[in-house]
């Protein structure tokens, strides 16, 4: 059994956020004298799926870390991938209504927020650490207040307007603005510690935005793309075509060029299958266009 089937059993899900007790034990799951009430199939802590996958521990971790695996009390979980989509959406459209700086988010206000909207705090951390990374240097709420932030990003001026209707809600804020496993928790802050401060990965942000496009049709013309692209990430980020590499593909067909959904991670892993999945995509390839989708298999 490979990691990634067994940690996909059991997806977590939002019907799941409201099971997680606060004793470290989840869905019945008793870690320290092994009683199972029946409701932990296909939930796994780490002693049981180095029993399971051919693994060393070094192996184990690492493979939990290419999978964005977070911890819940002493279970491993994936997140199912809609559920954390609607968790940054929410915590970029609250930015929006608190003024929040998605360049220095208090991570005790975000978690606080969106606990009122039902997302518990394991994933709220776990989105946070999915598409940002902790910063240092200044207190929750300081970049959001220095002027200088302001418009540090601005937005491209050579974006074509086509007349192109956004289909998402555009993040507009007046102040500017890694992946790796993380173990979820409470915020410090509710225990009576300071809060961390966390910064969105510019490049992560607007590919979301990117696959939920994509995601919606087909085909698009690439110069409608680009500009509902560009209206729907944060004002403070620059969406641009390099943070595609690997998520699709373009074509000219007469005059126009046309994107496409073509994403990696639904290739094979295998290198000989993904070869021929690949030219049985196109039968010639430009360098520039198959090394994404080839790096990490040569």
């Amino acid at each position: 059994e490979t990691l990634k089937s067994l940690l996909n059993m059991r997806p977590y899900k939002e019907e799941n956020m409201n099971d997680d007790n606060d004793n470290g034990n989840v869905h019945g799951i008793d870690n320290d004298n092994g009683n199972d009430d029946g409701k932990c199939e296909g939930l796994f802590i780490f002693d049981d799926l180095l029993d399971r996958v051919q693994m060393s521990e070094t192996e184990l971790r690492e493979g939990l870390k290419t999978l964005s695996a977070f911890q819940i009390g002493k279970v491993w979980r994936i997140a199912d991938g809609a559920l954390l989509r609607s968790t940054l959406d929410l915590i970029l459209l609250n930015s929006v209504q608190h003024d929040w700086s998605i360049r220095g988010l208090d991570e005790a206000q975000v978690i606080e927020v969106l606990k009122s909207d039902g997302f518990s705090p394991q994933i709220v951390m776990h989105c946070l650490d999915t598409f940002g990374r902790k910063v240092s240097g200044f207190t929750p709420g300081e970049a959001s207040l220095d002027p200088g932030n302001v418009g540090l990003i601005p937005k491209p001026v050579d974006v074509l307007d086509t007349g192109s209707q956004s289909r998402h809600v555009s993040y507009i804020t007046s102040s500017s603005t890694s992946t790796s496993t993380s173990t979820s928790s409470n915020s410090s802050s509710s225990s009576g510690g300071s809060s961390s401060v966390w910064e969105l990965d510019q490049r992560l942000v607007c590919l979301h935005h990117a696959k939920q496009l994509l995601s919606s049709g087909s085909k698009w013309k690439l110069d409608d793309f680009v500009h509902a692209w560009r209206e729907n990430v944060p004002s403070e980020m620059d969406a641009h075509l390099d943070m595609l590499k690997g998520e699709a593909l373009t074509e000219k067909m007469g005059s126009e060029t046309w994107l496409r959904h073509f994403p990696v991670s639904l290739l094979p892993t295998n290198p000989a299958e993904r070869f021929a999945a690949l030219f049985k995509e196109r039968s010639r390839w430009e360098w520039q266009d198959l090394e994404p989708y080839v790096r990490l298999v040569i």
